[in-house]
C-alpha cells in the first residue's frame, strides 16, 4: 500500500510544497492533484483547511486542540495524532506522544515542510 501512495505523494508534494500553495490554488487544481486516490472530501477538506490556516494563523498551524478541531475534515482522533507529531504534545492526558505513519503525509507539506526529522519518520 505505501509503495503504491508513494508518488501521488511526490505528485502532491510537488504541486503544493507548503500550506500556502496549497491554500492559493485553485480547486480543480488540488482536485487533480488527488486523482486516484478517491475520497474527494478529503482533497476538498485539505484545501479548506489549509486556506483557514493560512488566513487565520499567518501560516502557521495551530497547537491548540480547539483550534485543530476547527478545520475542515480533522475529528478528534487525527487532531490528537496531529499534535502528538508535530508538536510532541500528548493526545491526551498522561498519554506519550506518538508518531502516526498516515498522518505524515499532512505534516509534511502542512505544518514542517522543511523539519529533516520530521521527513526520517516517513521512511
Amino acid at each position: 500500500m505505501v509503495k503504491t501512495v508513494i508518488p501521488y505523494y511526490e505528485r502532491w508534494l510537488s504541486q503544493f510544497p507548503t500550506v500556502a500553495t496549497l491554500a492559493i490554488a485553485d480547486l480543480q487544481q488540488v482536485l487533480k492533484a488527488w486523482q486516484g486516490l478517491g475520497y474527494y472530501a478529503r482533497a476538498r477538506n485539505l484545501h479548506k483547511a489549509a486556506q483557514i490556516v493560512v488566513e487565520e494563523y499567518q501560516g502557521v498551524f495551530p497547537k491548540q486542540l480547539e483550534a485543530v478541531l476547527q478545520l475542515p475534515g480533522i475529528g478528534r482522533t487525527t487532531a490528537g495524532e496531529i499534535l502528538s507529531a508535530a508538536f510532541n504534545l500528548p493526545k491526551k492526558a498522561g498519554q506519550k506522544p506518538r508518531r502516526s505513519r498516515r498522518i505524515m503525509f499532512v505534516l509534511r507539506w502542512l505544518i514542517v515542510s522543511d523539519d529533516d526529522k520530521l521527513c526520517s519518520y516517513m521512511k
